[in-house]
């Protein structure tokens, strides 16, 4: 069974949240969590790790004419100016798919752990 601890960042299935506060039957961090799935289930607690890799999936509309190197390289530029990334080098973007109406790319950079939130939402807008 793993362990968490008041203002460690853990991820349980697609719950994802600090902890603020547990007691015997719950875990709240950004909405309640059964005990039962803590103790049941895999969960990631970001905060053992001072720094963490942050994967971002974003989907954008079909287009025969995008050359997805350039989109990656440019993507990869303008990430690397959020002032949440801590090693700039280590910035790097992917197609994930490309079946269906949509396109899928995955942006991957290393950020502070305790910064989660804010880098996250801060590099959707930058992709955006």
């Amino acid at each position: 069974m793993q362990r968490c601890n008041l203002g460690d960042l853990i991820e349980v299935r697609t719950n994802i949240g600090y902890v603020k506060r547990f007691n015997l039957l719950n875990t709240t961090i950004i909405t309640y969590i059964p005990n039962n799935l803590i103790t049941t289930e895999s969960f990631r607690n970001y905060t053992k790790n001072d720094k963490i890799y942050i994967s971002i999936k974003v989907s954008i509309s079909s287009n025969n004419r995008i050359n997805y190197p350039v989109l990656l390289q440019k993507i990869n530029e303008q990430v690397k100016q959020s002032i949440f990334i801590i090693q700039k080098d280590e910035v790097s973007s992917s197609v994930l798919d490309m079946s269906g109406i949509g396109t899928t790319i995955e942006v991957r950079a290393k950020i502070e752990s305790i910064s989660y939130f804010r880098a996250k939402n801060n590099i959707r807008l930058i992709i955006r």
